[in-house]
């Protein structure tokens, strides 16, 4: 009885020896918490002011302490733009455009902890007075161009809102005019309330209902084409199918950028110099218009050899040359050489007397800007007897149906 009472007693000390030990690790712990200097930063000196940031949830202990760094960055920025005066709901916008230089992290002055979350990082920052008082000289200027964007904005959201009402009330011109506007200045909105593509939907259907519908179909091809207006998609394509068919060349106008084409159009026999196609160029001539591309036909103004050697040399200085002269930005150029010896001949195939294509039609695709052949080929045909201005309507389709809508790619933005 008395050893168990012994041995009872010995384990209860043990027990509260080890109670003691952990006790004394917990104390410890607590000690190593976060510094001072986290609640009481250091005081500002005739040199510097100092001032903390914090961050917290990030993965990495790096980009912890970077955001920290930043965070105590804003930190001082607000506190300058509280000083002068700034508006809480300007101050992102001032923020913005008010970067904080030569601001340091003052020795030993970084702290880190992880939780469940991740990384949770404080650091104390100098900056310097000289600096704090650039930055100050800064702010005023700042804050009366974040007005004018304030102000631009609700310029033109106020726009959009007069555009809709107009809409509604059949003033098409005015809705017109206000959602042209709105849509070349929509880049420039901060936080625009609105989408893009609603106001070009919107525009569609101003056009439409002035019986503009190419117009129309421009603005809803555009939103369709747009991988980005998922949301306005169907009600665009629903709109471009309620339209009349649009013009054979329609395609070109979105591929040429709308650009005026210079249409260089030639005709020759074999051996000889080129001429003039002037039928040729009446018919593409009218099918641009149709499109909305304006265009002028400059043939005459290049040098017989000069077309000669386009084709066979793909020398395009002189086209090039005369387009910019008439403020062209594309080149569309033909030439038909048609072999007099082929003409009426016939040939077998599979027992049947079939043709001889007597004609060789190639064409040219120059893009002024870049100085470059963007798209070039040729096909072969029939000329037979056929008038001029009959050759020069088979072609023009052959050309614009086979070739340049289905085939001919897209112009480089312009310079």
């Amino acid at each position: 009885m008395h050893r168990g009472r012994i041995l009872f007693i010995s384990t209860g000390l043990c027990v509260g020896l080890v109670a003691v030990a952990v006790g004394g690790g917990k104390d410890a712990d607590a000690a190593v918490g976060p510094p001072s200097w986290i609640d009481h930063p250091k005081s500002d000196d005739s040199v510097f002011l100092y001032r903390v940031g914090h961050s917290g949830g990030h993965r990495d202990q790096a980009a912890a302490q970077q955001a920290a760094y930043r965070n105590a960055l804003a930190v001082i920025v607000d506190e300058m733009l509280a000083r002068s005066g700034v508006d809480e709901c300007l101050r992102p916008d001032v923020a913005a455009n008010l970067p904080v230089q030569n601001a340091e992290t003052v020795p030993g002055a970084v702290y880190t902890e992880t939780n469940q979350v991740g990384f949770v990082c404080w650091v104390q920052v100098s900056f310097p007075l000289a600096e704090k008082a650039k930055l100050l000289e800064r702010i005023e200027p700042e804050k009366q161009r974040a007005l004018e964007r304030v102000a631009f904005d609700r310029h033109i959201v106020a726009l959009f809102s007069e555009a809709r009402a107009a809409r509604g009330r059949g003033e098409y011109e005015s809705a017109r005019t206000n959602l042209q506007a709105v849509i070349q200045n929509y880049a420039r909105l901060r936080v625009p309330p609105f989408e893009l593509q609603e106001a070009q939907v919107l525009l569609g259907d101003t056009y439409g209902a002035q019986r503009d519908f190419l117009a129309a179909r421009q603005c809803y091809e555009g939103v369709v084409q747009n991988p980005a207006a998922a949301k306005w998609k169907d009600t665009a394509a629903a709109r471009l199918k309620t339209l009349p068919k649009a013009p054979r060349s329609w395609p070109l106008n979105d591929r040429w950028r709308g650009r005026k084409v210079a249409l260089v159009c030639a005709v020759r026999d074999v051996g000889q110099p080129p001429r003039p196609f002037t039928a040729l160029a009446g018919v593409l001539g009218r099918d641009l218009r149709e499109s909305r591309l304006e265009n002028a036909d400059v043939t005459g103004e290049i040098k017989a050899d000069a077309i000669a050697a386009f084709s066979e040399q793909r020398s395009i200085a002189a086209a090039g040359e005369v387009a910019r002269r008439e403020g062209s930005r594309v080149v569309l150029a033909v030439l038909l050489t048609t072999d007099p010896s082929k003409r009426g001949q016939t040939q077998e195939t599979m027992g049947i007397a079939m043709p001889v294509a007597d004609s060789e039609i190639a064409f040219w695709i120059v893009d002024v800007d870049g100085a470059t052949v963007c798209y070039s080929d040729h096909f072969s045909d029939i000329a037979g007897t056929r008038s001029e201005s009959r050759l020069a309507e088979r072609v023009a389709s052959i050309l614009l149906e086979n070739y340049l809508v289905p085939k001919c790619p897209a112009l480089a933005p312009a310079p």
